[in-house]
Order: C-alpha cells, then sequence, then structure tokens
C-alpha cells in the first residue's frame, strides 16, 4: 500500500540487496595523488649537542614591571640542558605546539630562586634572558604540577649554576661587560678630542 504517493524502486538490506547496487553513482571510487612529492626536511633545534639534565612541563610568567603585573609567558616542556662540549648549563623552554622560545638563559652563579608567595610548586629568579633575540633581563616565575618535580628542578637548576661557577662564567660576563664600558669610554674620549678641535 503506498499512502503518501511515493513508490520505491530500489531493494532494501531486508530483501538482500543494498542501495549502493541499486545506484552505482553514490559509490566514490576517486583516488587523489598529491601534485608536490615534499620531501623530509631535517629540522635542527640548537640542542643535538646538549645532554638533557631535567625536563618536565610547566607555565612561565614574566613580570611586567611598567604595568606592576605577572604576564604568562608560555607552556610547554622546561629543559636544562648542558653542553657536550663547553660543559655549560642552561635552561631553555618552548611552548607547546608553537615550539616557540619563551625562555633561553645560562644558568649564572648568584641566580637566587625563591618561592612565590609561598607556593612550594613555584619558583621566582631574575636573570638575563635571550628568548626575543636580545638580552634583556627579565623576573620570572615558573610554576609546575607538583612540588617532587619543582623541587628537582631546584635541585637541576643549582647544579647547573655550580657547575658554571666552576666553568668561571660569571668572571667571563664581567669580563665581557668592562670591555664594553672600556670601549664606550674610548668612544666618549674622542668625541671630547674631537669637539676640543671645533
Amino acid at each position: 500500500m503506498n499512502s503518501g504517493g511515493f513508490a520505491s524502486s530500489g531493494t532494501s538490506e531486508a530483501s538482500g540487496g543494498t542501495a549502493a547496487a541499486a545506484n552505482p553513482e553514490e559509490e566514490c571510487q576517486a583516488e587523489f595523488k598529491p601534485v608536490v612529492q615534499l620531501e623530509k626536511a631535517e629540522v635542527t633545534t640548537g640542542e643535538e649537542s646538549e645532554e638533557v639534565k631535567l625536563e618536565y612541563k610547566a607555565k612561565l610568567y614574566r613580570y611586567d614591571f611598567e604595568k606592576q603585573e605577572w604576564k604568562e609567558r608560555g607552556v610547554g616542556p622546561c629543559r636544562i640542558l648542558e653542553d657536550k662540549k663547553t660543559k655549560k648549563t642552561r635552561v631553555l623552554m618552548r611552548r607547546d605546539k608553537l615550539h616557540k622560545i619563551c625562555a633561553n638563559f645560562l644558568i649564572m652563579p648568584g641566580t637566587a630562586l625563591q618561592n612565590h608567595q609561598g607556593n612550594d610548586k613555584t619558583w621566582v629568579w631574575s636573570t638575563p634572558d635571550f628568548s626575543e633575540e636580545e638580552m634583556k633581563t627579565e623576573l620570572f616565575t615558573i610554576r609546575f604540577g607538583t612540588v617532587e618535580k619543582a623541587n628537582e628542578f631546584k635541585e637541576a637548576f643549582e647544579a647547573g649554576m655550580k657547575a658554571n661557577e666552576e666553568l668561571g662564567i660569571l668572571d667571563e660576563s664581567k669580563e665581557a661587560e668592562s670591555k664594553e664600558e672600556g670601549e664606550e669610554k674610548k668612544k666618549e674620549d674622542g668625541a671630547d678630542e674631537l669637539a676640543k678641535g671645533l
């Protein structure tokens, strides 16, 4: 009985046929091939010659002195790395998915880690940072998922600081600063001599 005025000409699965067999245009047999064949490229991160001393996911903040507030710098793996040749130890942190660097600095002797407002999962410190292509002194705070991870970070950080101190890293940075100051003084003296000649 056809009560709606529609007639069925196909076979149903209950009667042993399939809808695709009744209408062959509905079944797609297309094959797509790429227009261009891309080769896999080797990506170098600059970390190939370094040994990972510690790696934990963390959230990093930096202090904005102008606005007097903490701003999130990124979430991702925080690594303490030791160069296999020079033995210098640094902290490197990249954002998840983007892999953009949000912290990159040598662990300078004398850097003090302090708890942030009594929270055992966080540390605060100040350091010269090179994540934005040029050196800028930043005040950072980092938060880990557990107290244990935060304590292991502190231990690895302090071990790296001690190793860098034994390498004379602080002395190198002081020498570079005094050399820059000496060059600036020479420029000033040269400018004074030119001014006298006018």
